[in-house]
């Protein structure tokens, strides 16, 4: 199997060619009459095999040896592919930190009710859908880098004004306006990320790390919440939620910077 090449995007575009795959050149016919239950790698016949035989992979069985040939399988991929899970795993940071405080932040700094709390998180949601669909042209055309770019910033700034805000107007408009475009710019394009640094051969396992980061991102925000709203309480004027959405503003800004020095607008050939 031949190394994956990538090439620079000049002007990315969702929309472009799927990835192209390195296929292996065929070695001629083969027929069930000469072969019975073959199982081939690439162009070999690596065993011959009876139906009650149970396969055995070369080299080792079972699931570490499972693992250890999928991370293999990365070993040729860019740095962009492991820039990509990082910045996964910051955005859901972000994502779920502050949706686990939302209700509990409206209640606490702006006195809203348990309904009216919970209906500004629902729509919320349904804000980051409505803008997702209205970006999506957007994103086509500026691609995965200057997406998360554009995304990153406004979800900084985002979560720097809910830090700060004292005006519930300007918090609802933060929630429905700015912060949704920063989400949608960025949760879309991560995953078209993962399709454009992969081959067909890893874009499976690729995928799986992928959505692991996503969930020890969401895990992470547990502890980090506890910590700020039961050790820590209040400093400085700042409640306990009030900075973990300033902890959300640095994890955006770390973002923006991995992205801006070292993220390509590549696609792996």
């Amino acid at each position: 199997m031949s190394q994956a090449s990538y090439e620079r995007l000049p002007t990315a575009s969702t929309g472009a060619n799927d990835l192209r795959n390195t296929s292996t050149s065929g070695s001629g016919d083969r027929s069930a009459a000469n072969v019975e239950n073959p199982l081939h790698e690439g162009d070999h016949v690596l065993e011959h095999l009876n139906p009650s035989q149970t396969i055995v992979p070369n080299g080792g069985s079972g699931l570490f040896f499972q693992l250890r040939k999928n991370f293999k399988s990365l070993s040729n991929s860019p740095r962009e592919l492991y820039i990509n899970f990082f910045l996964k795993f910051c955005e859901s940071y972000g994502y779920f930190s502050l949706s686990q405080i939302l209700v509990i932040y409206l209640h606490d700094e702006f006195g809203a009710s348990d309904m009216e709390a919970g209906t500004i998180y629902g729509l919320w949601g349904a804000s980051i859908i409505l803008w997702g669909f209205c970006a999506s042209c957007f994103n086509d055309q500026l691609g995965v880098r200057r997406s998360l770019l554009l995304g990153f910033s406004m979800s900084a700034v985002s979560n720097l004004v809910l830090a700060f805000a004292r005006s519930k107007a300007l918090v609802l408009v933060t929630l429905f306006c700015l912060l949704p475009i920063g989400n949608c710019m960025g949760m879309p394009m991560l995953t078209i990320g993962i399709k454009r640094y992969t081959t067909s051969a890893n874009r499976g396992f690729a995928f799986g790390l992928y959505y692991a980061f996503m969930n020890i991102a969401a895990l992470t925000t547990g502890p980090v919440v506890d910590f700020f709203n039961i050790a820590i309480k209040s400093h400085r004027g700042f409640s306990g939620n009030r900075m973990v959405i300033l902890t959300n503003t640095f994890v955006y800004l770390t973002s923006l910077a991995v992205t801006y020095f070292f993220l390509r607008e590549i696609r792996v050939e």
